[in-house]
C-alpha cells in the first residue's frame, strides 16, 4: 500500500510540472471573472511634449505603416471629452489649448495613453507626438492546446515515475 502512494504521488508530482497551467487549473467561469471598466487599449503611459500654446500633435497609421485619411480622433481626460478633432491626408491631427496632464486618446479602434508635458518641462525622453495604430488586436495569450504536447507531458511523467517507484520498491 506504501508503494501505491509513493508512486501515486511521484506520478500527481511529475504531471503536475510537466503539464502546463490551463490543463491543471480549475477555469474561470464568466460569472467570477472580474471585468475591467472601460480600461484603455494599452496600458503604458507614453510622454508627449506639446509645443507652444498646448499643442498636441499625433499621426493614426494602419498596421503597414500608410496613414489612415479622415479619422475622428478623440481626446479624453478623466472620463470628460477635451478635443475632437479629424485627421488630415496625412493621418496626421493636432489639437491645441491642452495643459499637461493624462489623457487617453481614441481613433477608430486604436487607443493609447499619454502624458502630456506643458512647453520647456518634458523629459528627454519624451515624444514630440503621438502615434496611433488603427486595426490592431492585442493578443495577450493563447487559448488551445496542442495535443502532442499532452502526449509528450504525459511520456515524460512516465519515463520520470516509472523509474522511481521501481527503485523504492527495491
Amino acid at each position: 500500500m506504501k508503494r501505491f502512494f509513493s508512486a501515486s504521488i511521484v506520478w500527481l508530482a511529475c504531471t503536475g510540472m510537466v503539464l502546463p497551467q490551463p490543463i491543471s487549473a480549475a477555469p474561470i467561469s464568466d460569472a467570477t471573472r472580474p471585468m475591467p471598466a472601460e480600461a484603455p487599449a494599452m496600458s503604458m503611459v507614453t510622454d508627449v511634449a506639446l509645443a507652444e500654446g498646448g499643442l498636441f500633435v499625433g499621426q493614426v497609421v494602419d498596421p503597414q505603416g500608410m496613414p489612415v485619411v479622415g479619422v475622428a480622433v478623440q481626446i479624453r481626460q478623466s472620463d470628460r471629452d477635451v478635443a475632437s478633432v479629424t485627421t488630415d491626408a496625412n493621418g496626421q491631427f493636432r489639437a491645441a489649448g491642452l495643459l499637461g496632464g493624462v489623457y487617453q486618446v481614441t481613433a477608430g479602434n486604436a487607443s493609447g495613453v499619454y502624458r502630456l508635458w506643458a512647453p520647456n518641462t518634458a523629459p528627454p525622453v519624451a515624444s514630440r507626438g503621438a502615434l496611433l495604430v488603427a486595426g490592431t488586436q492585442i493578443v495577450r495569450g493563447q487559448d488551445g492546446l496542442d495535443p502532442w504536447l499532452i502526449v509528450w507531458g504525459l511520456a515524460t511523467a512516465a519515463v520520470i515515475a516509472v523509474p522511481l517507484t521501481q527503485h523504492s520498491g527495491s
